[in-house]
């Protein structure tokens, strides 16, 4: 079935039909960015980067305009996440420490990495909820690992990283539009997720293994506050799902942003809070969880966990009757079919 406009459906927050397929878009900005200002050869590993992102795209834009299968998305992105493993040695090879391991068996390594790559990827598909809030996110953690490569003299993940936000920032002004509003889709979304996904595993890998003008005393625990507010989402979402008895891939309206929007506030207002959160977390979390021992700094990140639970705790008739609603939206829709 043709899908080249978002349809207002009972888990939406736009009230009417709008182009998906701003992820196009992205990914040419991304694409022509890097091929235009490149610094030179690519290496093998940023070659089948751009592979995996390429299947990601195609998956996504695929996704857009006709409605694939969950489980072929997710055969989409095991594929590309093995390209770089065995393609490229990009793996997380280290725990540094957390739970007493350091490094860590190939096998482990592997399946490890591949997790967190669909992990992340996913998880920033979820947040794609309300205008702007995807991009914005996006940029703000593009730019700190573009800073992180930068400061180590990694040009070619430093030039991804520069196109992925000048690519994201173009998408914002329409993104915002009244009469040009454009959604990024699956396409954007999975393509951005990824890319963030592999820059977490450069990251780690570069405290591993590589040499490095610049590094993290916890980088694991970093790399998590990085992705907080998508990660943080996700498991906060699944906790809800299961916890109302019903399956944690079924789809409803208790992402975070829709507690904002609940609450009155519109799209723009909805993100900026967001947006502020998450600044709020880096500036704060970081500095303090780096002069700290791993212990500390893994329950300082899970207080944090907690903290954004009891302040963003689903009250109310709303949410005791979710359900009830998702049941009863399931229930007309058959009635129309029939």
């Amino acid at each position: 079935m043709k899908q080249l406009h978002a349809v207002p459906n009972e888990r939406s927050s736009h009230g009417k039909v709008v182009p998906n397929l701003g992820g196009v878009g992205i990914f040419i900005g991304l694409f022509i960015s890097f091929l235009m200002f490149g610094p030179g050869p690519m290496e093998r590993g940023i070659s089948l980067f751009l592979a995996g992102i390429l299947i990601l795209f195609f998956i996504g834009i695929k996704d857009d305009i006709l409605i694939i299968a969950p489980m072929k998305k997710l055969a989409a992105q095991v594929i590309a996440a093995t390209l770089l493993v065995f393609g490229a040695n990009l793996r997380i090879d280290s725990m540094f420490g957390i739970f007493g391991i350091y490094e860590l068996p190939f096998i482990i390594s592997y399946l490890l990495t591949v997790f967190t790559l669909i992990v992340i990827t996913n998880a920033y598909n979820l947040i794609d909820g309300v205008d702007g809030l995807a991009a914005s996110i996006g940029i703000l953690i593009a730019g700190v690992f573009g800073w992180f490569f930068w400061i180590n003299e990694y040009p070619n993940y430093v030039c991804l990283s520069i196109g992925l936000m000048a690519s994201l920032l173009a998408f914002l002004r329409f993104n915002f539009s009244k009469e040009r509003k454009i959604f990024m889709g699956d396409t954007g979304s999975l393509l951005v997720g990824f890319v963030l996904a592999v820059f977490v595993v450069k990251f780690l890998r570069i405290h591993s293994v590589e040499e490095s003008n610049f590094h993290f005393n916890n980088p694991a625990i970093v790399a998590v506050i990085l992705l907080l507010m998508p990660l943080y989402d996700t498991l906060r979402v699944f906790m809800v799902r299961v916890n109302q008895g019903r399956s944690p891939m079924s789809a409803d309206k208790n992402h975070i942003h829709h507690f904002f929007l609940k609450k009155g506030f519109v799209h723009y207002q909805t993100t900026l809070m967001i947006f502020i959160m998450t600044v709020i977390a880096f500036l704060i979390m970081i500095p303090l969880t780096e002069s700290m021992a791993l212990p500390q700094a893994f329950w300082m990140m899970v207080g944090l966990f907690a903290l954004y639970s009891l302040i963003l705790k689903p009250r109310g008739k709303g949410f005791r009757r979710s359900k009830r609603r998702h049941m009863v939206w399931k229930a007309r829709k058959m009635f129309k079919m029939k």
